[in-house]
């Protein structure tokens, strides 16, 4: 199993622009008051919409950050390498990340903000848990081996440097931009491995678990942060795919 790396590329925004705005801002207690029409109201934009009497939807109220985002995502990978009729090898793998994250604001955020026609915040995971499960089959002509592990990381005991790819950014009209991306050095996982050509089981370093999700981006649907990778990711003879379900709590 090779190391590898994880290159995040940022995303582009996706604008969505109101008829009539003031800029929305999670700043202070400013008042926001914006007017649209009934059939352009964004999902998840925060504060309580009225009727004007023009009919048209009004969204009024104070554009207040979300305490805290609290949910799972799941990172499934698999891949397979040697396969074929002249190769004397072969191994597939399978490996599934599943998260459970607190997002709770940052208050001094390492990156700008990104959504350059409303205001947002940022949020990092502080409290959950990665769980990890592995498992392996390689054969050969020696015959089989299998390696399978489970493990989980608390979030309050990794290191601020495995969380610097971790973060979200919510606008004040609703859209999101979630990171997702860790390096294997970070999760380094002991297996059971057991070969039918030996008598006992041994102990096995897998080094090649990491959170490849990157950077996605959409609109909160009602309370909630949920989405899926629309393509497979991949790297080399591994397919990744994910999807995430956070909700917010104030």
């Amino acid at each position: 199993m090779n190391r590898f790396a994880v290159v995040l590329l940022g995303a582009a925004p996706v604008l969505v622009v109101p008829a009539h705005a003031q800029t929305p801002s999670f700043e202070g207690e400013h008042e926001v008051t914006r007017t649209w029409s009934a059939s352009n109201t964004p999902p998840g934009s925060f504060g309580d919409d009225v009727l004007s009497d023009s009919g048209a939807a009004t969204h009024k109220g104070a554009a207040r950050a979300p305490a805290r985002f609290e949910g799972t995502f799941t990172q499934t990978r698999q891949g397979a390498a040697g396969a074929g009729a002249r190769s004397a090898f072969s191994a597939t793998a399978e490996h599934e990340i599943t998260g459970n994250l607190v997002w709770t604001p940052d208050e001094h955020p390492a990156h700008p903000k990104t959504f350059g026609d409303v205001d947002s915040q940022f949020y990092v995971p502080t409290d959950g848990e990665l769980t990890v499960d592995v498992k392996i089959e390689a054969q050969s002509q020696a015959g089989t081996c299998t390696r399978d592990a489970v493990k989980t990381f608390a979030v309050r005991k990794l290191p601020p440097a495995a969380l610097q790819n971790v973060y979200l950014e919510v606008a004040a009209d609703g859209r999101y931009k979630l990171r997702l991306g860790m390096i294997s050095y970070f999760l380094p996982v002991e297996a059971s491995q057991r070969c039918s050509f030996k008598a006992s089981s041994e102990a096995a370093s897998v080094n090649d678990v990491g959170v490849v999700i990157g950077p996605q981006h959409g609109a909160m649907t009602g309370d909630a942060i949920v989405g899926a990778t629309e393509q497979p990711i991949v790297y080399g003879v591994n397919s990744y795919s994910g999807k995430w379900d956070f909700k917010k709590v104030d």
